[in-house]
């Protein structure tokens, strides 16, 4: 694989192709263009509430942040585990769907990893409360 370097002509020759972008306002376009967000229903892939699992989940993520706490009043912590050790407080947090998958909060309930688990077994049941 041979590396192609540039002579100086080519140098001189690209720099003033972008001059004549720039003078055209052609390149200040394009930066500008780049600058805009495609965020949410501005992007072309986005989806609405026809989303995929693993992309809601991102986005619940990216916009409501890491879950942190247990919202589960009847939350077992602090307990203790089979070795009879005390455990203050969950290892983990996660987010956990109360019934559609749609970008709406009152459909999203923040739990430990055994309430979660708990929950998804139908062996507890949770109603949000606003």
């Amino acid at each position: 694989m041979t590396i192609y370097k540039r002579t100086m002509k080519h140098r001189i020759e690209i720099s003033e192709r972008q001059k004549r972008k720039f003078k055209l306002g052609l390149l200040k376009k394009f930066i500008e263009s780049k600058k805009t967000p495609m965020i949410g229903n501005k992007n072309w892939q986005w989806k609405g509430n026809k989303v995929g699992y693993f992309a809601l989940h991102e986005w619940i993520r990216r916009y409501w942040g890491k879950a942190n706490h247990c919202e589960n009043m009847k939350c077992l912590y602090p307990r203790y585990n089979s070795r009879r050790d005390l455990l203050k407080y969950p290892k983990g947090f996660e987010w956990a769907n109360l019934g559609k998958f749609t970008r709406n909060r009152k459909n999203w309930i923040q739990l430990c990893h055994s309430c979660h688990k708990r929950f998804d077994l139908n062996l507890i049941s949770i109603k949000k409360y606003d």
